[in-house]
């Protein structure tokens, strides 16, 4: 059952989001607490079960083991019920988890925690809660008196380029361990005052391994920036860090000038948009069209075209109950990607039995289905957002050479005018790829 809850939960992160990781995390014997930055509510759940090559636990809040379909994902996966005092529930409940947690540390398992407590939309890292400390020592201090392996904290940072935007990129950023055999003689003699400075080294630890801005603006003018100065986005994150400080650096010093960039720079990438291409895309003055990108490009357009009718009016759907009450875009993600695993399948027993072409119910769901899940891997192979428009560009039927030149133009020019903010040439040692 486990491994049929981390394939559903694969499918959920797999059908919105491109994972690329940066760092590996280490498989050291000992218990391991995975600890992570949380502003993209479920999605943040799902990813970190694929973060390391264990099969982690996840403290997860009592609540979400009373919603259906979430419930059975949860339990099947390991999670472990954390109860909170604003919730109303009696906290002596939280013993019988820490018992739990200590005895899966003390085992050698991994165990996956989000400091900040809930999920919060920002790029700004909140305060952690002690909890994360005070399990992870306590067990470490249990293994020293077992004679047992050490336990060690691991940060991962999670950035999503573009947060809502189905087939864009989420990356796994992994930082420096900290093994808490290092902190256990203080903790025996002064545990609260330890606990509160090791919370603070692994707020610290994971500061290293985020992208911090200032706003969402500064976000997405960092992300647009490294599409200008590079060509592919692989290893983005550090780059991503540096650009998002150096811009709000900017904005405080002369906001009169970085007000006109930004508004060139955004106007730029709105065009790229309108054709489902990226600045990591144009890496010459001509963008090249081969015979078999036109060919791939036709499939995708033909697949889409057949995939309409199977997703679109249950994912609509979806998007429609999540976007009741105005949702933040981490709920907004969270509830389009679990309704829509409801939705998906009821509708597909719907065509399957309205069954035009007279076959059985059961081939007639069978191939619908299988057919729903090809057409969606084929229509985010191309590892890009917009897809759809990506190919109709690709194909190159609506003479879309000359925009695509004169963006390219854009591009160098943004390029120049960047590093006059800046004052540093970085165009040295920047390698041009051809497009994908």
């Amino acid at each position: 059952m486990r491994f049929l809850a981390l394939t559903y939960a694969e499918f959920l992160v797999g059908s919105h989001y491109r994972r690329l990781r940066l760092g590996v995390v280490p498989e050291d014997p000992g218990g391991m607490v995975l600890y992570t930055n949380h502003s993209n509510g479920l999605v943040d759940g799902q990813l970190s079960l694929f973060a390391s090559q264990r099969s982690p636990s996840i403290l997860a809040k009592a609540s979400l083991f009373k919603i259906p379909i979430l419930n059975w994902l949860i339990r099947q996966v390991g999670a472990i019920p954390i109860y909170r005092q604003k919730d109303n529930v009696d906290m002596a409940l939280n013993e019988d988890s820490f018992r739990e947690i200590h005895a899966h540390l003390l085992s050698g398992g991994a165990l996956v925690i989000y400091p900040e407590g809930e999920s919060r939309l920002g790029h700004t890292l909140r305060p952690f809660k002690t909890g994360a400390a005070r399990m992870a020592l306590g067990a470490q201090a249990k293994c020293d008196d077992a004679g047992k392996a050490s336990i060690r904290f691991q940060p991962v940072a999670f950035v999503y380029e573009e947060q809502e935007t189905f087939a864009s990129r989420a990356h796994l950023w992994v930082g420096k361990s900290i093994d808490a055999q290092d902190f256990v003689a203080a903790y025996r003699l002064e545990e609260r005052e330890t606990v509160r400075k090791v919370t603070q080294t692994l707020r610290e630890r994971l500061a290293e391994t985020m992208v911090i801005a200032r706003d969402p603006e500064s976000f997405a003018a960092a992300v647009q920036i490294d599409r200008v100065l590079h060509a592919q986005p692989a290893g983005a994150p550090p780059r991503l860090k540096a650009l998002a400080a150096e811009w709000d650096a900017l904005r405080e010093e002369i906001p009169d000038e970085v007000e006109p960039f930004r508004e060139r720079l955004a106007q730029w990438t709105r065009s790229l948009q309108q054709l489902g291409l990226e600045g990591y895309d144009l890496t010459g003055p001509r963008y090249k069209r081969s015979p078999a990108g036109r060919l791939s490009a036709l499939g995708t357009l033909i697949v889409t075209a057949l995939l309409i009718p199977l997703w679109l009016p249950p994912v609509a759907l979806a998007r429609a109950i999540a976007s009741i009450g105005r949702s933040t875009p981490d709920k907004l993600v969270t509830v389009t990607l679990i309704s829509s695993s409801v939705f998906v399948p009821l509708w597909t027993i719907a065509l399957a039995w309205w069954n035009p072409v007279g076959w059985g119910f059961g081939l007639s769901f069978l191939v619908t289905f299988l057919w729903a899940l090809i057409a969606l891997w084929w229509v985010r192979r191309a590892g890009r957002p917009r897809p759809l428009r990506r190919a109709w560009t690709r194909l190159g039927l609506q003479g879309f050479a000359q925009r695509v030149d004169s963006l390219w133009v854009e591009k160098q020019h943004l390029d120049e005018r960047w590093r006059s903010l800046t004052g540093e040439d970085r165009l040295a040692n920047v390698s041009w790829s051809s497009p994908r």
